[in-house]
This record gives structure tokens, C-alpha cells and sequence, in this order.
């Protein structure tokens, strides 16, 4: 047997550092045990106060785990930390989202397997701002949340006014002293009447102490942990009085233990711990449990990653191994709650990425009957359902303040354990035998019985008494004869002593013809909810109720007994007692109507009566023989006659005498009108009767007998009306009313247009009635309209039928009914051509058979004819009406809204209008009002474009015409046409300028270049060339277009303090159809003398040109010696500033080297000629 003792002292303060050992609690259960064998557990709970026992624990030591998505929320995405409580039976979680500072409440009910609720709570005056972390407590019955206000810098305390589940909150700043950078994460302690509150900060952590509740106004310590450190989750463990806490390190990826001794409010002694195994990358939270194996951190991290650290039985080491848990959750992570519920832990995740509420559960045993006990339990009997080791914690408060765990184990064989069961009564009484007994299908060989009064007994059947009252256990130990396997049977007996039996009657005279009550009296001694009664007059059982009411009607002596009984015992009692002769009341009456006299006849019997009382429960009273009483309201009257004798015996009889209500005669009429029945309906009305018969007249004469007649009148005028009315019970009413009969309409109407595929209008006839007239209602084809003239739409031709009612100011209605005869109308219908603004528009009927045909246009103007044309002046949507006219009369009108289109306006220009070929003319279309487009390149349809803008490539000289044809959607159209020249092509490209400019100390160099030329060149490049033999070339343009000039401008990345002159030479594709590639380069010189440049082509077989920069314009002499030394050529030339080609006759040279000479008075240079 295993056991291990962990103390934690919840009664202290901050200032006591030296506590007591901790407790010796006797906690133990058997080594082994068989299977569903009902053990007991060995607890001295006398040291303690409360406890709890989990029979299934060690769910840790394996990893079984199982992780599931609970609920998905947006809300979710910046939560960075969640917190899980139970308060009365419901599961209540918490977490805060950074993205819009929301507080959500996940309600789970009374289960954590549940998927909880979402609701929010109200962020009051904002107060919330991007905190990372919170911790939930009750204190005095008040929930507290302490939430790490981030983004403020500061502490917020949120208060419950009225528990979990109400959104009555009130979010209040915590006032602190200290200055805190980025407080993170909060773990509260509860010690004693004491709470604390430990926040890590960026490299700080602050304590605070709050006096036995949270206020806003808490002491408070604040120690630097060190530097480069950013703090995140912290969790604090109290064992037998001393704490130590865990704060994550988030950049340097570590966990520091912090030594505090006995006093939270000093500063602790920090150290780092080493881990071994999976690395912990950006802890952000930590939660810290108790279970089989020690203390175990679980840590989440910020990647989505998820630790667990076993930190053993003791704390003081530093030297441990990290796993990472197998979780299928994203890449984002921080919030973490171990929660643990019964004997059932749960882990909390939230998967930031995903925004969802991840719940892993570790597996936990299941095989105890009762996997948590606590200190309400009656015994501490429990069992297993199947074999192996089971591990047990008990979690204690000592009466101290003190709490710590104690875990035990056993095994459990293979064996099964054999059943037994107790038979024996539940209830009894003291001193009584008691048989007890005992069966079981197993072969037993100990019967060991124990019976709660500290008496024992052994045998399976066994008789036992109680000498004092109350609730014994009974307990009875087996043990199987073949397996030696034990177990226990339980049961509750309750014993109670034995009852008196007592009774009493409150009459002082018993009388003959009375109500009589004998009221029970017995003593129980609390066992009354066991308790059955027997009541005997003259030995015969007369009930089993707990009184016991009885009239007598003769006199003499009787005896009245009662028995009282409870399981086991009873006790009874008699009592005689004498009757003396009553008088008996008795009367007779007749029901009657209201508003009359009801007579009372007197049947009572007796002899020497004194007195006599009659009352009829309407205020009046008698002491006659036989009274006449008036009654003028209807209902029931409780009538009694009171008889008292010479004896002093009284009897009373009660009788209900029901007045008949009067019916009230009344009724109304229908409409009253001479050409239709009138129908008087009955509206009289009866209580608690029925009325029987109806009777009408008019003037004087009897017309009907039945309750709604429907009477005919001859003429209109004023008619008098009677109706008498009788109950079934015989009560009789009238009421009489003058009626007026009013004079009904007399309706006409006319039928005009009454064409097919027309509206046809019906109209009333004005006629002498027609003032008198209020609401007209027509009904054709089943369809219903109202109005003195309405218009109805008829689609086919035929025989029709219409009926108007009307309906007259006096109410009454008429009908009159007629047929007529639908024609057959035309249809129209029409086209339009060219429907183009300034343009004759065509009008064409395609109606036939008709004899007249009409058109409107432009402001009522009338047309006529089958076709017709008009011009309109401006283009949009235009109203065109046909009407067309048949023999019979009948017309058809439609009218089509066209549109007239407005004539494009077609304009187009183009990059150049001459060009050398293959010529490229790019052309831009400006046209509007048009949707189509038609190029013609070249005249008669040989080459035609329908794009809006298209490019077209002359390859041939010539004169072309583009001719441009727009088209408006209904195909108006216009035309533009521009006139283009296709030449011989010329390529030229002129290097125009170049510049060497400063900009922040650094060289660029800027060139101009235009295309002089008629077509464009391709790929565009510059070599630059410097005195000191460097080359480089620049990319300056793929593509450059004719009669264009553009600027570029580069940085020269060379060293220019030794260099006399900078020369550029602009190049591109097919450079050797340049027609001057002498306006293709120039020259800088940064000196007073000449630059000999070169060549352009050496060795050569044709001339050439010697390139010369020269600062000035000056002459120059040239000479050209042959082999021997002698003059070939000798010229002069004028330089001028800057580059200088000239010109070199080398045709005239035969082929050979040759010195050239370059001279003036103030500079000589040469240079050699190869002629080849």
C-alpha cells in the first residue's frame, strides 16, 4: 500500500513564517480487494472539516487523452485567456477577446461534457483594452474578476452584483501605486480570510494582498524578476505552508521558479528550470494540478503547441523532462484551463487561428461505484468493477484552515467478490424481537452481524431487541467460502418506542341527531409518518382515520374505542360515553321567480323545544311555524332552521332555495327595407334559466311563434312590434318598439365602348333615388368592384352578363341585372424604320380591315394613313401612337416608346501621318454615340478592321485614305477618312546633348537623343567611352518612335580625376541603316588641350574619320607619313568646341601602316592608320 501526505495551510497571514509539521491523517482501505466487494474506507475525520475522497484517480499517469472542437466564434481570434468555474451546480467559463475587448460568457450548464452558450457582457465605459490575461474568485458570495489590463497599463476589477448568470456588472479600476509595464497574466490565491493576486508584468511581477475581500484598494509588493524576460502565464502552489510559484519566461523560452517561503509579500528567491525533451517555444500560459505522480504544469504555448511537465512530490527540484501534447490544433495558441469535475479532469484550449474552443479529456477509470465521496456521505463504503490497481486522493481542510492530499491504493483481484442481502423489517419498536436474516448464492461460511447499539451477532438468521429509539445501521460482514473473498451488506433500521393511544371529544352536551368529533390525541414519539388508526363504536370498526366524526340518532350509552399502531407495536384505549334525545329539523319549500313570496312548511320532529330560528339568507329572519318570505333578487339562498329542547340539545338543517331570474324581453332587427324580409332576432336575456317560449306581434296581431322570425312588411312606413318571452321555469316579460321600414332603391346603369380587347365602362343611371345613394357594387365574371362608374377590360368578343347592387343611404340595398354583347375590336400594330435623329423615320401599319388609321408623334401632332413618316430633331426615347378605327366602331390604340438614335459623331487621329515603310500607323479612336466601328485601310474593301482602336502596317510607298465608319445600335451612321503617305524609310538618330552633372556628390551623366528619322528604332543604347580606355554602355529604350525626343539620365560609377575627355555613342538595332552616324556621338573635355579619340574604322579599305576633341575652335595640321617617312597627305582642318569628325581620305593611301601627326602651336599628338 502506497501512500503519500501533502498539506496545504489555508489559515495564515503574510507576516507568520514558521509553521507546525503537517497533519497525520489515518486515511487507509484494504490491500486487496475483490471484484464489486463493497469496501470500507478507514478516515479520522475528526481533525477535519471537510474533504472529498476521487476513487478513479491517476488519470495523468497515462497519456489517454481525446481532444474535441466545442464551438466555433470570431470572437475567439485574440482570446488570450479562459477561466472556468462551477458555482451551485452550473460550469461557467470566461474569456476576453482582444480584437474589440469583449467579455464572453460560455455557459455550460451543469455539465462541462455540454456545449456551452455564448452571451457577452457589457465592456462598461471601455475600461477593457487588450488585456491578455484574468483570474475569477468568490469572496463572500460575490464573483470577482481581476483582469490584466494591458493595453491601460493598469488592473480592472469586475464585480458579479447578482451572480454568474446576470448581467449586472460594475468594472472598476484596482488602485495600485506601483507603476506596471504590460501586466499579463493573474493567478489569485485564497489563503485563510486572505486573498492574493500575483501579476506578471513585462520584467516585474506584483503582489497583492487584499483583506479578507477584494477591494479596490489591496497592499501591494513589486520585485523585478530580470531583464530581456517577458513574462506571461504564473501559477503559484502552497504546500504545508510554504509557496512557490512558476512564471513563464515568453522570449527567452523559459519557466522560473520563484521560492517564497512562507511569505507571499517578500521577495522570492528565483531560479530557472531545466527541462530535457520537447522544447518550450513561447510559453504564454500555465496551470498547475495535483494528481497521482505529483504536481503537473501544463503550459501552453503561443505557437499552438501544448506541454506537460511532471514536477514530482517535491518542488524543490529543478531538473525535469517536457512533453508536448499530440493536439490536433492550429498554429496559434495562448489561453489554457485545466478544469476538473468530479473525478474527471478536462483541458481548455483555444485555437486562435481557428477560432475555436478546444476541450481535451484525459481518461479517467471508471470502474468505482461512486467515483467522488465527500464529507455529507453516510459511510465510506465503495466498490470495483473490474481488476487491477486503483489509486485514491483525499483532498481535506483540516478544522485548522489547513488543506493537503493523502493518496492511497489497492488492488483489485480477478476474483469476484459474492453478493449478499440483508432481510429485516425498516421499522419498529423498543424492546421488541427483531428478526434478521441473511441470503446469498454463494457459498458462505461467516455471518457477522453489527447491529449500530454496539451489540454484535454471528449466523445467517439472527433475533435482536433495541432498549433505546432511534436510527441504527446495520451492518453485516460475509466472507465465500471457496474464494475467501469478503464483502458487506448494509442496511437502516429505525426503531421507535412503543405509541399511547388518547383521544378527546369537545361537545359539553352529546346529543342525539349532532355532528360528533373525537379528536386523536396519541403520542408517537415522531414516528407519526408510521402511524395507522382503528376507531370502534360498540366494538365495530366504524374507520381508519386520524379523527374520527359520528351522528347519533337515538339515545343511550355508547362505547368509542381507538387503536393506535406502528410497525412493531400499538396501543389502544376506550371511552363510554351517553347520548341524550335531540330534536331533528326538517322543512319543505317551492322554487318561485323573483320578486314573490316563497311559503315554508315546518317537518320537524321532538318534543320539548324552546326554541325555534329560521334564516333565509337574504337579511331576514323567523321564529314562525311556517313563514311566507318575500324574495326579490334571483339566486341561491342557504335557508337553515335552528330547534333547540329543554336539554340543551341543538340541531340545525340546512336547505338552498334557488330564485328564478325574470327573463328580460329585448330584440333587434336586420335591415328594414320594403322589398326584403326584415329578420328580428332574439336578444333577450335569462340567469341560470333557459327561456321556453316566444311570442311576436304586429300592431296587436300575432305573427310568430319561433325565437328569430323573418317578417315581411307590405309597404315602407312605421310598424309597432311586440315580443313576449317565458322561461322554462314559467317567468314571463315583454318588451314593445316602434320599427320604420325603409323604401328601397331602384338601380339602373348604361354599358358604353364595348369592344373586345378594350375597357368597357359601366355607369350608374341618375334618377330620383340617386342622391339617396351611398355605395355601388358591380359584379361581373364572379369579380367584385365598387364605384358610382367603373371600367372593366374584356378580352374576347362575345355575350356577357353584368349585376349592380347599390346600396342607399337608409341602408337598403337593390340589384338589377343585364346582358350585352361584346365586339370584336382590331388589333393594331405597327413598325418603325431608320430611327435616326434628323433622318426621315418610317411609320408602317400592319393593321388590316380597318377603316381609319391614325398616328401621334412630337407634341400631339397628328398623322394619318397606313404609312407615314416624320423626321425627328433630336435623338432619345420618343412616344409613337397608332389608332386604328374598324366598321363596327370598336378602336385599338398602341403606343411604342422608340428610340431615335443619335447620329455618331465618328473622329479619329493618328501617331504620323508619314511614315517610311513598313509604316506602323497607330490610330486613336475619339468617336462617340457610336457602337460598332468599320476601318477601311486602303479603299475597296482590301483591308478592313472592325476593332475600336486597330494598328495598321503600310509595307508599300503610296498615298493611303483611312476611312472610319461608326454605327449607332439601331445603325445610324457617320464617316470621318484622313489622308497618309508611306515613304522610302530613314533611319537617323540624333545624340543632341550631353551633361555631366552633381547630384549629392555623386556623378550622373544626362543625355538628350531624338528620332529624326521616319521610322522607329529598336533597343536604344549608349557606350560610353573615357580617355583612360574605360568603356561601359547603358540600356536606355526597346523601343523609340519617329519625330520623338526624350531625356535620360545615369549614374557614372567611375573615378573622373585622371580622365581628359567623356565621349557618348548612341546605338540600336540595325544601326547600319543610319544615314548620319555623325550626329550619333559627342564629346566632354576636361582639359586646355586635344584629345585624339580615334578612328571610326581602322584598319580600313575605305575613308574614315579621325575623331578629335578640342576645348576651343582652333586649326590643326594633319600629316601622313609613309614607311620611309615621307608626306602622303598633309591638310589643315578648323576644330571646333567639343567632338570633331574629319574626314580621311584613306583611298588615296596605299595599303601599309601609317603615322598620322596632329599638331598646333600649342599641342602635338599621333596616332597610327592601318590601309588595308
Amino acid at each position: 500500500m502506497n501512500k503519500y501526505f501533502f498539506i496545504i495551510l489555508l489559515y495564515s497571514t503574510f507576516s507568520i513564517e514558521v509553521f507546525g509539521q503537517c497533519d497525520d491523517i489515518s486515511f487507509t482501505i484494504d490491500d486487496n480487494i475483490c471484484i464489486h466487494q463493497n469496501f470500507a474506507v478507514e478516515l479520522d475525520d475528526e481533525q477535519l472539516s471537510e474533504y472529498s475522497i476521487d476513487f478513479t484517480a491517476g488519470d495523468f499517469l497515462d497519456n489517454d487523452y481525446s481532444a474535441e472542437g466545442l464551438i466555433t466564434n470570431n470572437d475567439f481570434y485574440r482570446a488570450r485567456s479562459i477561466k472556468i468555474v462551477e458555482d451551485d451546480g452550473m460550469f461557467f467559463g470566461f474569456a476576453l477577446s482582444q480584437t474589440n475587448n469583449k467579455l464572453l460568457r460560455l455557459n455550460f450548464g451543469s455539465s462541462l461534457e455540454n456545449t456551452p452558450q455564448i452571451s457577452y457582457l457589457e465592456n462598461v465605459e471601455s475600461e477593457i483594452n487588450r488585456s491578455f490575461g484574468f483570474d475569477i474568485v468568490e469572496s463572500k458570495g460575490i464573483w470577482n474578476i481581476i483582469v490584466a489590463n494591458t493595453g491601460g497599463d493598469n488592473l480592472l476589477r469586475i464585480k458579479f452584483n447578482q451572480g454568474l448568470l446576470s448581467n449586472d456588472i460594475a468594472i472598476s479600476k484596482i488602485a495600485i501605486q506601483s507603476s506596471i509595464d504590460s501586466p499579463n497574466n493573474i493567478k489569485i490565491i485564497k489563503t485563510g480570510n486572505d486573498i492574493f493576486a500575483a501579476v506578471s508584468c513585462y520584467e516585474e511581477v506584483l503582489m497583492l494582498k487584499f483583506q479578507d475581500e477584494i477591494t479596490d484598494e489591496p497592499q501591494e509588493f513589486l520585485f523585478e524578476v530580470g531583464r530581456g524576460h517577458t513574462l506571461r502565464g504564473i501559477d503559484i502552489v502552497e504546500e504545508c505552508g510554504s509557496y512557490t510559484g512558476y512564471v513563464l519566461s515568453y522570449t527567452k523560452e523559459k519557466i522560473l521558479k520563484l521560492n517564497y517561503g512562507s511569505n507571499l509579500m517578500d521577495i522570492p528567491n528565483i531560479e530557472t528550470i531545466n527541462l530535457t525533451g520537447s522544447r518550450l517555444r513561447y510559453p504564454a500560459t500555465i496551470d498547475i494540478e495535483f494528481e497521482v505522480g505529483g504536481y503537473y504544469a501544463f503550459i501552453q504555448g503561443a505557437l499552438g503547441n501544448t506541454y506537460k511537465i511532471n514536477l514530482g512530490y517535491n518542488l524543490g527540484q529543478l531538473n525535469y523532462s517536457n512533453e508536448e501534447l499530440d493536439l490536433p490544433t492550429s498554429s496559434q495558441g495562448f489561453g489554457l484551463e485545466m478544469v476538473k469535475d468530479k473525478s474527471d479532469w478536462s483541458l481548455f484550449l483555444i485555437d486562435l487561428k481557428n477560432r475555436e474552443l478546444v476541450r481535451v479529456k484525459f481518461s479517467s477509470d471508471s470502474s468505482a461505484g461512486s467515483p467522488v465521496f465527500y464529507s455529507s456521505a453516510n459511510n465510506l463504503i465503495n466498490n470495483y468493477n473490474n481488476r487491477g490497481s486503483k489509486y485514491l486522493i483525499l483532498n481535506y481542510l483540516n478544522n485548522s484552515g489547513y488543506s493537503g492530499y493523502i493518496i492511497d491504493s489497492t488492488y483489485v483481484s480477478g476474483l469476484v467478490s459474492p453478493n449478499v442481502f440483508i432481510k429485516s423489517d425498516s421499522i419498529s419498536c423498543t424492546k421488541q424481537n427483531i428478526d434478521f436474516s441473511a441470503s446469498s448464492e454463494s457459498n458462505l461460511n461467516s455471518w457477522n452481524w453489527q447491529f449500530g447499539d454496539g451489540n454484535t451477532a454471528s449466523g445467517q438468521s439472527i433475533s435482536h431487541q433495541y432498549t433505546a429509539d432511534g436510527a441504527y445501521p446495520i451492518r453485516l460482514d460475509v466472507t465465500d467460502a471457496n474464494t475467501g473473498c469478503s464483502n458487506i451488506a448494509f442496511d437502516t433500521i429505525s426503531i421507535y418506542q412503543q405509541p399511547i393511544a388518547n383521544f378527546s371529544s369537545d361537545q359539553t352536551v352529546v346529543c342525539s341527531n349532532t355532528d360528533l368529533l373525537f379528536e386523536n390525541q396519541s403520542i408517537l414519539n415522531g414516528a407519526d409518518d408510521f402511524a395507522s388508526y382503528q376507531w370502534y363504536l360498540n366494538d365495530n370498526l366504524v374507520t381508519n382515520n386520524t379523527n374520527y366524526t359520528e351522528k347519533i340518532e337515538l339515545p343511550g350509552i355508547y362505547s368509542v374505542s381507538l387503536k393506535t399502531t406502528i410497525p412493531g407495536c400499538y396501543d389502544s384505549i376506550s371511552k363510554e360515553i351517553e347520548i341524550k334525545e335531540g330534536p331533528k329539523s326538517d322543512f319543505s319549500f317551492a322554487e318561485a321567480c323573483e320578486n314573490s313570496f316563497v311559503s315554508f312548511n315546518n317537518l320537524s320532529s321532538g318534543s320539548n323545544i324552546v326554541s325555534r330560528k329560521w334564516d333565509f339568507d337574504n337579511g331576514v329572519e323567523s321564529n314562525e311555524l311556517n313563514p311566507d318570505i318575500f324574495f326579490e333578487k334571483n339566486g341561491y339562498y342557504n335557508i337553515s332552521l335552528t330547534l333547540t329542547n329543554e336539554s340543551g340539545c341543538v340541531n340545525t338543517k340546512f336547505d338552498s332555495l334557488y330564485i328564478h331570474d325574470v327573463p328580460r324581453a329585448d330584440f333587434s332587427t336586420s335591415l328594414a327595407c320594403d322589398n326584403i324580409p326584415v329578420k328580428f332576432t332574439d336578444r333577450s336575456g335569462i340567469t341560470g334559466d333557459e327561456i321556453s317560449s316566444w311570442q311576436w306581434l304586429v300592431n296587436d296581431t300575432e305573427k310568430y311563434s319561433i325565437r328569430n322570425p323573418n317578417i315581411d312588411f307590405d309597404s315602407a312606413g312605421n310598424y309597432k312590434v311586440e315580443l313576449k318571452v317565458k322561461s322554462s321555469f314559467g317567468c314571463e316579460s315583454n318588451t314593445i318598439k316602434n320599427i320604420e321600414i325603409n323604401k328601397s332603391p331602384n338601380p339602373d346603369f348604361d354599358i358604353e365602348n364595348a369592344c373586345s380587347e378594350s375597357f368597357v365602362s359601366f355607369s350608374h343611371t341618375k334618377n330620383q333615388n340617386a342622391s339617396d345613394i351611398k355605395s355601388w357594387l358591380w359584379t361581373i365574371q364572379g369579380e367584385e368592384y365598387l364605384g358610382e362608374s367603373i371600367e372593366k377590360f374584356y378580352s374576347a368578343p362575345g355575350e356577357y352578363s353584368v349585376k349592380l347592387n347599390v346600396i342607399a343611404n337608409n341602408l337598403c340595398s337593390e340589384d338589377t341585372v343585364k346582358q350585352f354583347t361584346i365586339k370584336q375590336s382590331p388589333t393594331v400594330n405597327f413598325e418603325v424604320e431608320n430611327p435616326c435623329e434628323g433622318e426621315e423615320t418610317i411609320l408602317r401599319s400592319s393593321t388590316e380591315n380597318v377603316t381609319d388609321y391614325n398616328w401621334i408623334v412630337d407634341d400631339n401632332i397628328i398623322l394619318s394613313g397606313k404609312e407615314s413618316s416624320w423626321i425627328f430633331s433630336q435623338s432619345g426615347n420618343k412616344p409613337i401612337q397608332h389608332v386604328v378605327t374598324a366598321e363596327n366602331g370598336c378602336k385599338d390604340t398602341l403606343t411604342k416608346e422608340i428610340n431615335i438614335n443619335r447620329i455618331p459623331e465618328v473622329v479619329f487621329s493618328v501617331s504620323n501621318t508619314e511614315g517610311g515603310v513598313p509604316f506602323l500607323v497607330e490610330l486613336s479612336n475619339e468617336s462617340r454615340y457610336a457602337e460598332t466601328f468599320k476601318w477601311n485601310f486602303e479603299g475597296g474593301n482590301r483591308s478592313i478592321s472592325y476593332e475600336f482602336e486597330p494598328s495598321h502596317l503600310y509595307e508599300f510607298r503610296g498615298d493611303y485614305t483611312i476611312e472610319l465608319t461608326g454605327y449607332s445600335k439601331d445603325s445610324c451612321t457617320a464617316s470621318s477618312s484622313l489622308n497618309i503617305s508611306a515613304v522610302n524609310p530613314v533611319v537617323d538618330i540624333e545624340l543632341n546633348e550631353i551633361e555631366l552633372i552633381e547630384i549629392d556628390g555623386e556623378n550622373f551623366l544626362e543625355v538628350k537623343v531624338s528620332n529624326i528619322g521616319n521610322i522607329p528604332v529598336r533597343n536604344l543604347f549608349v557606350s560610353v567611352e573615357l580617355s583612360n580606355g574605360e568603356v561601359f554602355q547603358k540600356f536606355l529604350k526597346e523601343k523609340m518612335k519617329f519625330n520623338t525626343s526624350d531625356s535620360f539620365t545615369f549614374p557614372i560609377n567611375h573615378d573622373l580625376t585622371s580622365v581628359k575627355n567623356l565621349c557618348v555613342e548612341v546605338s540600336y538595332d540595325e544601326v547600319e541603316r543610319e544615314i548620319n552616324k555623325y550626329n550619333n556621338s559627342q564629346c566632354i573635355t576636361f582639359n586646355s588641350g586635344l584629345s585624339l579619340i580615334g578612328f571610326t574604322k581602322n584598319p580600313s579599305r575605305t575613308d574614315s574619320y579621325l575623331k578629335i576633341t578640342s576645348p576651343n575652335n582652333e586649326i590643326v595640321l594633319i600629316q601622313v607619313l609613309d614607311s620611309k617617312g615621307s608626306k602622303a597627305l598633309e591638310f589643315e582642318y578648323e576644330l571646333k568646341e567639343g567632338l570633331n569628325h574629319i574626314p580621311f581620305k584613306a583611298t588615296q593611301l596605299s595599303p601599309g601602316v601609317y603615322p598620322v601627326n596632329i599638331s598646333n602651336e600649342n599641342i602635338k599628338t599621333s596616332v597610327k592608320f592601318i590601309k588595308q
